[in-house]
């Protein structure tokens, strides 16, 4: 019995590693097949190829769809890989947008991935970039370590309702806090006055605003914040814009042509450039720039 539970154990680890194309909807033969014979994948960016190591249906699955989801961030970071040094990737995935701002000159990028397995594709992709930096852990409100499991699925990254992972396994990762990591890692290496933060961390955004008083209220970086409200406790994504009003940030919607977001008016946006008051018009240059 023992020996049978292993080998299940075993043949589970195998399919969510080196076939997980069976724990997507809808997958066709002939895509599993193209994925198994697909090594790279190149992908055009500012009048360069960007290579990207396929492992994962996960990865081959999302350049399939990559210019229907994530055609305006494309067309962001055109304009955004020329107009920042540094790129902090909070909630990187396997590093898609690390890649891309990273292709461009001497940017230096810290991308940050919690799941285990994700971040194993990360360090792969990103292995022979020496601009890009990469860390297995959590931003959260406080320093701690996290029981996650070893083997979830990158297209699950932050879903740790589902059981059926826990049976293989667990691994300690850390979390620290936002301002930890920054002073720990950035601000060593040097400073961060021209610096974009990415946030996308499927609804634990209100943890990590929690601890970054330092940050916000005096680095005061360029943000591309994702709000996740149906992962949020009620209000809590109203609670977060009020913060950033708060500490002197203006708020625009990406997906709305960059038009600002007033507190009053929010509407549940999700995609939102957070832009310092006192470094006003080097957003008025980055939005003429994108929509021009």
């Amino acid at each position: 019995m023992l020996l049978i539970k292993m080998i299940k154990k075993f043949i589970k680890i195998l399919l969510i590693k080196y076939f997980d194309f069976r724990y997507y909807g809808n997958t066709k033969f002939l895509d599993v097949i193209k994925f198994y014979f697909t090594f790279n994948k190149k992908f055009f960016f500012i009048n360069k190829y960007v290579v990207f190591p396929v492992k994962s249906f996960f990865i081959y699955n999302f350049f399939r769809t990559v210019d229907d989801y994530e055609k305006e961030n494309i067309k962001l970071f055109e304009v955004l890989s020329h107009e920042f040094d540094i790129f902090v990737d909070i909630g990187a995935n396997f590093g898609f947008f690390s890649m891309l701002f990273s292709s461009v000159g001497k940017n230096t990028t810290y991308a940050i991935e919690l799941n285990p397995l994700t971040y194993e594709q990360l360090r792969i992709i990103t292995n022979k970039n020496e601009n890009i930096k990469t860390f297995n852990i959590g931003i959260s409100d406080k320093t701690s370590e996290l029981n996650y499991p070893k083997y979830h699925l990158i297209r699950m990254s932050t879903k740790l309702d589902s059981q059926s992972f826990s049976d293989l396994g667990h691994k300690k990762v850390e979390t620290c806090t936002v301002d930890e990591f920054f002073e720990k890692n950035v601000i060593k290496d040097q400073k961060i006055n021209n610096c974009l933060v990415k946030i996308d961390i499927e609804g634990a955004e209100s943890k990590l605003f929690k601890s970054s008083n330092v940050l916000i209220k005096k680095h005061k970086p360029f943000i591309l914040l994702e709000l996740h409200p149906k992962d949020m406790s009620p209000f809590e994504d109203k609670k977060i814009i009020k913060y950033l009003k708060e500490n002197f940030y203006n708020l625009y919607d990406i997906e709305g042509k960059l038009l600002e977001i007033n507190y009053e008016e929010y509407d549940n946006q999700r995609f939102i450039f957070c832009v310092p008051e006192n470094k006003q018009n080097k957003f008025e240059k980055i939005k003429y720039k994108i929509l021009n």
